[in-house]
């Protein structure tokens, strides 16, 4: 239990609470052991325990950093750090943006045509969980989508489809999802290669220097996935 959420991640699963009088925000391994019919089962994982510090805002969002252990986006998160689980008011977070990325796979992306698919699974994957950021004073946040990812789809990858969400929301045929909602490119920060990060990255807009060609002069260049 988590500022009174708790995340039941299957049917059937035992509560352990475990409590640590902590100061600074540290990494713990838990590890559990279970006999089942003379079978033995091992589970280990490795979490960062916050500690959350007040800060000077009139609206603080709350939440976590910890690895991904989720299924729907192991593929695109599975090897990328620390991400960031938001567990204010107005976001449940963890388990129940588990829950509402499968759907959205299920309802849409899985009808999604390449290229437009992985690269909607990969901004999907990020908004859901953002990377996490660790400030000074031990301050944890989650970065925001990055200007160019969110155009790339819009304007790229998934012209058609992202104009028939819009006008299945205008319309209200859109069945609820909770916090989730289209971004609004525009009003996200511009990633920076030489600058320091603000934002979560997904590389839509990466080139593959292997993948350029030259001919006669002219440069084309492949977009990478």
């Amino acid at each position: 239990v988590s500022h009174g959420i708790e995340f039941t991640p299957f049917q059937y699963y035992v509560v352990s609470v475990l409590t640590v009088n902590a100061t600074d925000t540290a990494n713990y391994t838990c590890s559990a052991r279970n006999k089942v019919h003379k079978i033995f089962y091992e589970d280990e994982r490795t979490f960062t325990l916050s500690v959350v510090h007040p800060i000077d805002t009139v609206q603080q969002v709350q939440g976590f950093c910890s690895r991904y252990d989720g299924k729907v986006c192991q593929k695109h998160l599975g090897s990328s750090g620390l991400v960031w689980y938001n567990i204010s008011a107005s976001n449940k977070g963890g388990w129940l943006n588990e829950k509402l990325t499968s759907k959205i796979y299920a309802e849409m992306i899985d009808n999604f045509r390449e290229p437009c698919r992985t690269a909607a699974e990969k901004l999907l994957c990020r908004f859901a969980f953002p990377e996490c950021h660790l400030t000074e004073g031990s301050y944890q946040q989650g970065y925001p989508l990055c200007h160019q990812d969110c155009v790339a789809v819009q304007h790229l990858f998934c012209v058609n489809e992202w104009l028939l969400i819009t006008e299945r929301n205008k319309k209200g045929e859109s069945r609820a999802r909770e916090h989730f909602q289209l971004p609004v490119c525009d009003d996200l920060p511009m990633y920076k290669e030489d600058e320091e990060q603000t934002c979560s990255h997904v590389a839509l807009t990466s080139v593959n220097e292997e993948e350029i060609t030259y001919s006669n002069d002219l440069q084309i260049t492949i977009i990478q996935f």
